[in-house]
């Protein structure tokens, strides 16, 4: 009798912990589908990269001024300058292959919406979703090389 206590009482622990940890894993997955692909707060530099200058303008941003005639709460978090060896379209195809396989989205909505650029954004779950942005703007320098300019961005949610 007391053996079967035992058995009882142990199954009923394992089921409890099974669900505990069932429920503590759809809670993380709801938290993820909150915080967008880490290669926002820090994208990737292109191999090569040099002259790199980066504006940090912390973890709440600042306003984009350029942005206030179509939605007066676009934070702009950081942008990256930097110089390389090599032309636009490959720069352009090493961002999108980034990007994309990250889960962001082409977009035509961001900090920066005049060509040349690649735009990008990912939408967080929930009521008042944030929307996150990365733009990556590649122009050919007169010496063969490319500057590259890559803004991250954000419409926070409330």
């Amino acid at each position: 009798m007391r053996r079967r206590i035992l058995q009882v009482s142990f199954g009923t622990l394992g089921v409890i912990l099974l669900c505990g940890l069932t429920v503590l894993g759809l809670i993380q997955g709801v938290i993820q589908n909150y915080k967008p692909p880490g290669n926002w707060a820090n994208p990737p530099l292109y191999p090569g990269a040099r002259d790199v200058r980066v504006q940090d303008f912390g973890e709440s941003g600042k306003l984009d001024p350029a942005a206030a005639s179509v939605a007066d709460t676009v934070h702009i978090m950081k942008i990256i300058t930097f110089t390389v060896a090599d032309q636009p379209q490959n720069i352009e195809s090493f961002y999108a292959d980034d990007f994309e396989n990250s889960g962001w989205e082409l977009s035509t909505w961001g900090r920066v919406v005049e060509d040349p650029r690649l735009n990008y954004s990912w939408t967080s779950g929930g009521r008042s979703p944030s929307v996150y942005f990365v733009d990556i703007i590649t122009t050919p320098a007169d010496s063969g090389e490319t500057n590259v300019e890559i803004g991250v961005s954000m419409f926070p949610g409330y």
